[in-house]
Parts: structure tokens; sequence; C-alpha cells
């Protein structure tokens, strides 16, 4: 029995064990050739009587990461003494992120956790105490 499983235009051979369980080696270069796409990942089996069958899956390639940015806190970057008696909103935006991706902010050794929105928008609340210990 011979599997042959393609990948963006090139072959590799597949080895069988003992149960029937098959894997190929795909080349790293190979892999990190791959561009930002989907891919048809094809396996092709043939017993020694040249009867054949093959069956397909489909990969994404998705290697960028995606980017965060920070808008101004409390407009000016500024946590002046009366801001620093309240709340304080850290917000931002992401690029090659999706709805619902988390984004984590750490400020003072605490962490907040922030949800992307549908309009690739994200913002966490600190609490006036967590602004107060900065000091």
């Amino acid at each position: 029995t011979t599997i042959t499983v393609t990948l963006n235009g090139q072959n590799y051979t597949a080895t069988t064990d003992a149960s029937g369980n098959w894997s190929a080696t795909v080349p790293a270069s190979a892999v990190s050739a791959l561009g930002e796409a989907n891919y048809t990942v094809t396996a092709n089996v043939t017993d020694k009587a040249g009867n054949s069958n093959s069956a397909s899956h489909n990969v994404l390639v998705n290697s960028a990461l995606p980017a965060v940015t920070i808008n101004a806190v409390a407009t000016d970057d500024i946590i002046n003494a009366a801001e620093a008696g309240n709340a304080q909103t850290i917000s931002g935006q992401v690029t090659g992120a999706a709805q619902g991706d988390t984004v984590t902010v750490t400020l003072g050794g605490n962490t907040y956790t922030a949800t992307v929105q549908a309009n690739l928008s994200w913002s966490v609340d600190v609490p006036a105490a967590d602004i107060q210990a900065l000091g």
C-alpha cells in the first residue's frame, strides 16, 4: 500500500504502521514557504492491486501576528490628582484579530482582560483604588 500526500502541488510519501495509521512529514522549508491562504491537503492511497481512493482536507495558514494600539489615557496620557480618584478606562484597537479575541492589559502588577468587539475595539475599566495605588 502506498499513501501519497499532496500539499501545494508537492507530493510526500507517507509511512504506515502495523495498525494502518499513517503520517507524512512535510519539510519545514515547504511549510514556511506557504503564504497566508487556504490550502487543500490530499491523501491518495493505492493498494497492491492498483485500487485507489483519496480524501482531502482544507487547512488555513494564518501566521500573521495581531497588533494592538492603546488610546490616550485620561485624554492626555496624564492622570492628575482629580482623575486619580476615579476609575479610568484604557482602550484601543486591534488589527489582525477578530471579534471575541482577548486583549490583556497589565498595569501596576494588575491584569485586566478585554474582549475585542465587532469594530475591533477593546476597553478595560481600571478601578480607582488601582489607579491610586500607582502612586
